[in-house]
């Protein structure tokens, strides 16, 4: 909790990102090709790596990009006072800490919370938040970090 007073709550209400899609995109390609290059093909270990990146690629596609996983987090609510809460895809409220290593940029920010489920992080890029709310969220997340 922090002891800043803000005028409204803020409210954010995360979209699906076409950056984070593609970024998941091309991270799976690039593990593949390092699969394919460097594990003979013929060894039993090329395919368990092969079905271990595919279905990592599922889960964070689910969980980041449709946004339909238990754990996806559709809404990020911090009050006047501070907290914050998230709301899952499960309908589940929670309520949560906000970490201090949470990064901010103009083109990227990862919301690091401590729930009582363990850690959760959110990531956010500019398009899966409205332009407004993406700046205020950096604005508060500045004014925390003082």
């Amino acid at each position: 909790m922090s002891s800043t007073l803000f005028e409204k709550v803020l409210h954010l209400k995360c979209r699906p990102s076409r950056v984070m899609a593609i970024l998941l995109v091309l991270f799976h390609i690039a593990a593949i090709a390092s699969i394919w290059v460097s594990i003979p093909k013929n060894q039993n270990v090329f395919g368990l790596l092969l079905l271990l990146v595919g279905l990592s690629f599922v889960y964070y596609f689910k969980k980041l990009i449709l946004l339909t996983h238990p754990y996806s987090v559709l809404a990020v609510t911090q009050t006047r006072q501070g907290d914050w809460s998230l709301q899952l895809f499960n309908e589940q409220i929670i309520e949560v800490d906000l970490c201090g290593d949470s990064y901010k940029h103009p083109l990227f920010v990862v919301l690091n919370f401590k729930t009582n489920i363990g850690r959760l992080s959110v990531p956010l890029f500019p398009d899966a938040l409205d332009k407004d709310r993406h700046r205020q969220l950096r604005c508060r997340l500045s004014l925390l970090k003082h």
